[in-house]
């Protein structure tokens, strides 16, 4: 006799969307463990105001037939926290989901396999609504641009806040008019955005009261921004769109969040991996290093890093001339510093799909090191100089750790780059490839992000603070990140968050 299987929906609550604390409750099924039918867990993409149809996958099928037959009283329709999880076909498995109206943000959901015999599994959906890298796709969302917009070329959208909400907003309200004042200032007698070279369609900012700020000369942010440009010397600058969004967060995710978004338990794990969806290569051509004082992790340098999925690292890593193999990306979550000398460098993997995703609870440092060929303005190590000698680096204000002073949180990036050896990384202008090294298909997520490189730019760059090479490339946005998957393991609203 031919068994049924019914598909069912349910509710999901974020702290109960795992198999092991979800129970199966529903009238008439039975609790029996299944080991020989299984789905996959989902995340699926929509925007505001628009139903997205998907469809279940069986990743271990037990052979019966798939003639789903749910009805209303076995959750044919069910409510999620913001929206709705409708059954349209049983047959192939198919499910809309429908956000609330004007609702941006993540949702969840459960959707369950159940056999005439009682046996049942189940699978969620994590629904990101209007993820903003996708929907908006800037190349910099960056809170302190008061440098890196000088003389900068810039093809995609920006976002910033210029640190509104906090005391450095505008560099606050007493930052002195002189060079090399707060990051967060762009001061109206001299100001960086006016030497902007290139923009893109849009500028995004928060409703951003300026007010109380005499040097700002202007009654809000948007105000200031379309009054800088409008006197650019680049006709294609007069004509970027300034955007006033009614709040905009631009952030990233603590040391603890991502331990637990990636389930990395403190003194038991240091390393995890994910594997995506169908990919069964596990993850290769990573180090532990442990010598001496140090311990951090790298790539082997005579092998290609393989990795097609999710990559967990409680600790420090360092990117040496890193050739990336995968198949569908790799995005990396490390809880402290990430250092990266050299290209990046992608190979034999799926061209359509490869890419590389960073997030660092602390910093993501590229190209800086020791200065071995007399490079100019960065003394005998461009590390040291941005940590412990730049006379901007009192300014670098972020939201970590805002119980402790500026130079600890520089202090601990330091502590970081000597795991490795300060002196081991060398600058970029005295690398073989010197400064000119280009990116790509890279998104940068960390409080602070360092370059001294010198090529174009193409992915997304958030972050509180973002010191780049000043007019020697291009920002981009890059196409590929508008339909991959960005940073899976994280909600949105850890470091960028857009309200309209």
């Amino acid at each position: 006799m031919k068994q049924t299987i019914t598909l069912l929906i349910t509710l999901c609550t974020l702290s109960a969307c795992s198999p092991e604390s979800k129970p199966i409750n529903f009238p008439g099924v039975q609790k029996v463990a299944v080991s020989n039918i299984k789905m996959a867990d989902l995340l699926i993409h929509t925007q505001r105001n628009t139903p997205v149809e998907f469809q279940a996958e069986i990743t271990l099928d037990n052979g019966l037939p798939h003639a789903l037959a749910a009805d209303e009283n076995k959750g044919r329709i069910a409510s999620t926290p913001n929206g709705t999880l409708e059954v349209i076909d049983q047959g192939t498995l198919r499910l809309r989901y429908t956000p609330k109206k004007d609702y941006s943000g993540e949702d969840y959901g459960t959707f369950y396999l159940i056999q005439e015999n009682g046996a049942a599994t189940f699978a969620t959906v994590r629904i990101q609504i209007d993820n903003p890298i996708r929907s908006l796709q800037p190349a910099l969302a960056v809170r302190a641009t008061g440098c890196i917009m000088c003389h900068a070329s810039v093809k995609s959208n920006v976002i910033t806040d210029f640190g509104f909400g906090d005391s450095f907003f505008f560099g606050g309200p007493e930052a002195p008019k002189k060079a090399h004042t707060s990051i967060y200032s762009d001061e109206a007698s001299d100001p960086n955005w006016k030497l902007v070279n290139s923009l893109g369609a849009k500028v995004i900012v928060p409703y951003a009261s300026t007010t109380n700020l005499a040097k700002v000369q202007s009654n809000t942010l948007s105000e200031y921004l379309s009054k800088i440009l409008s006197v650019n010397t680049m006709p294609s600058v007069r004509k970027t769109e300034i955007i006033e969004a009614s709040e905009v967060f631009i952030g990233a995710p603590t040391p603890e969040r991502i331990r637990t978004a990636t389930k990395l338990v403190p003194g038991q794990d240091s390393l995890k991996f994910i594997a995506d969806p169908d990919q069964t290569t596990q993850i290769s051509g990573l180090l532990h290093k442990t010598e001496g004082h140090g311990d951090y992790y790298t790539n082997d340098v005579n092998a290609p890093l393989i990795c097609s999925g999710d990559l967990a690292i409680d600790g420090v890593l360092y990117l040496n001339n890193v050739v990336i193999q995968t198949q569908t990306g790799c995005r990396i979550y490390a809880t402290k510093s990430v250092f990266i000398s050299g290209p990046i460098t992608y190979k034999n993997g799926n061209e359509a799909k490869q890419n590389l995703q960073i997030v660092s609870g602390r910093s993501i440092n590229m190209g800086l090191g020791k200065n071995t060929c007399k490079a100019q303005e960065i003394n005998g190590n461009s590390l040291t100089h941005r940590l412990k000698e730049d006379d901007r680096r009192k300014y670098f204000f972020t939201r970590a750790n805002m119980d402790r002073s500026v130079q600890d949180n520089l202090d601990n990036i330091y502590d970081d780059a000597n795991q490795i050896g300060v002196d081991t990384m060398l600058d970029a202008a005295c690398e073989p490839n010197k400064r000119k090294v280009a990116f790509s298909h890279l998104i940068l997520n960390a409080p602070i992000v360092f370059s001294r490189y010198q090529g174009d730019f193409k992915g997304s760059i958030i972050a509180e603070i973002a010191l780049m090479s000043l007019d020697h490339f291009i920002f981009e946005f890059d196409p590929l990140f508008s339909v991959e998957n960005v940073l899976p393991l994280l909600n949105p609203d850890d470091y960028l968050k857009v309200k309209r």
